[in-house]
């Protein structure tokens, strides 16, 4: 049985798999698994039901931290036992996992969502200490992660009292379309876009007073400027995804020139 475990893991977990296998395990750790956790799961949900001990040579872990592993994902509802003996166990399907976890996930935000009056309560009500004093402007800061990147730049179109000037490619303008940026824009504002998905892009957009051309030079960095204030980067690549936010003048200017001439 040990033979046959390990050919199994090792073709689950093997070279030409692992973009697929990374992916995967990436996902179920943002649902709330430990890579340990999400391993042990994907190994059982495809090689059918095992003992514990069969388990935890596979995987090579040691066997009190595969019951313990065993427990949890038993606890989370992703895993099931026989009657029979000695017992074996059973993995729930991927997709009902995944359910069940974005459930899980699901009611943690609204539970959140539902504290957040008490939260910020109970958060004024904390002594303020003396602090330095940092300047009003000239302040940056690095995100991380889509939700984080494209929040940011919901909030950018959202308080844009003037303009708006964006320089994004196909991938990066598919983005902001689907992660509802662009719904966020004021109908009453200057609005200049620079990208190469002008035509399907425009259909997608309907009536709209924004201004768009599609002379995008592939050399220019993609990025979003809210009146003259404040700019954010996009960082991407497909390794990292990451943008930075500054609201400093001399980053922004020379950015705004660059816009300036690209639209001309």
């Amino acid at each position: 049985m040990s033979n046959q475990n390990l050919t199994e893991y090792n073709i689950l977990f093997r070279e030409d798999s692992e973009v697929s296998v990374n992916y995967i395990l990436k996902g179920l750790v943002e649902l709330g698994l430990t890579q340990n956790e999400a391993k042990l799961y994907m190994y059982l949900a495809k090689s059918g039901a095992k003992k514990a001990i069969d388990i935890s040579k596979a995987l090579n872990i040691p066997r009190t931290e595969t019951y313990h592993l065993l427990t949890k994902l038993q606890n989370k509802g992703l895993v099931i036992t026989s009657m029979q003996h000695p017992i074996k166990y059973i993995a729930i399907s991927f997709e009902e996992a995944i359910d069940i976890l974005i459930g899980v996930f699901e009611e943690k935000v609204k539970s959140f969502t539902n504290r957040k009056s008490e939260l910020l309560n109970k958060w004024a009500e904390l002594p303020q200490f003396a602090y330095d004093e940092v300047e009003e402007r000239n302040k940056m800061q690095i995100l991380e992660g889509k939700n984080s990147i494209y929040s940011k730049a919901k909030e950018l179109c959202s308080n844009a009292m003037e303009r708006l000037r964006i320089i994004a490619d196909e991938k990066e303008m598919l983005h902001l379309y689907h992660y509802e940026v662009l719904d966020c824009i004021k109908s009453d504002i200057d609005v200049k876009i620079i990208t190469d998905l002008s035509n399907k892009f425009m259909s997608i957009l309907g009536d709209t007073s924004i201004q768009i051309c599609s002379d995008y030079d592939y050399d220019s960095p993609c990025f979003i400027m809210k009146d003259y204030d404040e700019i954010l980067l996009f960082m991407n690549d497909e390794d990292n995804i990451a943008a930075l936010w500054t609201d400093c003048k001399s980053i922004i200017q020379p950015i705004d020139l660059l816009f300036k001439k690209l639209w001309h």
